[in-house]
């Protein structure tokens, strides 16, 4: 699971401008456990479309509405709640669906008329169940739905409303930049942590080691990168958690 965000969610209330200094005056308040969050181990943050701010934390997910938090946990014996409660992360998508990622149990939608989930299992042949120890979602900007796993990479087809490994042909960028070499189709098996989807409809995928690879949904093909083989020196201490694209800047 990434590197947690904070042990105490730190909220910008207000902020307010000398018009003479030019200074910035920022008022905080704190929210932990004592507020009521389920848990100050705090995975991932996102606002939904009505104004409501979803905190995932190890131990629960929580929705607060400004004043008080409603917390959602899994129940053993009711398969709308969630599947588990330590969520990886969080992402909404283009209609204002919220997908949870739960670690080890997969993926959740969150239905607000009924104020429950959907469960959605990503299981392959993999033995080890891998697939569903979820380390990112991204939604791009054609509102497919991405997962990253230990297993690979996973994508959500509406119409089946189902997730699915998928399958692409690969390509390397060699050491000078100059040549494009051609492999065989692959399934991005290996172990994903973090995606950044661009504004041209494709999808960054970051691995530890720095090597990442551009994923084409439009061709379904994929292009790899190895920055340190490119002379990209990268500090061993480096630890790759999440990565944004922001104007045409991978982050």
């Amino acid at each position: 699971m990434r590197t947690l965000c904070s042990l105490i969610i730190t909220l910008l209330l207000y902020v307010g401008v000398d018009a003479q200094n030019h200074e910035y005056r920022l008022n905080f308040f704190q929210l932990s456990r004592t507020n009521g969050l389920s848990d100050n181990n705090v995975t991932a943050i996102v606002k939904d479309h009505d104004g409501y701010i979803w905190f995932g934390t190890t131990n629960g997910l929580n929705r607060y509405n400004g004043y008080d938090f409603k917390v959602y946990r899994s129940q053993r014996s009711d398969t709308t709640s969630l599947p588990g409660n330590q969520v990886a992360d969080m992402a909404i998508d283009r209609d204002g669906t919220i997908w949870v990622g739960v670690f080890s149990q997969g993926i959740a939608r969150y239905n607000p008329v009924a104020d429950n989930f959907a469960r959605y299992t990503l299981l392959t042949s993999y033995e080890d169940h891998k697939p569903n120890e979820i380390r990112s979602i991204a939604i791009d900007s054609m509102n497919n739905i991405w997962v990253a796993t230990p297993g690979g990479l996973f994508q959500y087809i509406h119409d089946d409303d189902k997730f699915e490994k998928i399958q692409v042909s690969s390509q390397s960028i060699n050491k000078n930049t100059a040549s494009i070499e051609v492999d065989k189709l692959s399934t991005l098996s290996e172990d994903i942590p973090t995606l950044a989807p661009d504004n041209r409809g494709g999808i960054w995928i970051v691995y530890p080691d720095l090597r990442f690879s551009y994923l084409n949904t439009a061709t379904n093909t994929t292009l790899h990168f190895n920055a340190p083989q490119m002379g990209i020196d990268i500090p061993e201490e480096v630890i790759i958690s999440k990565v944004l694209h922001i104007n045409s800047s991978l982050y």
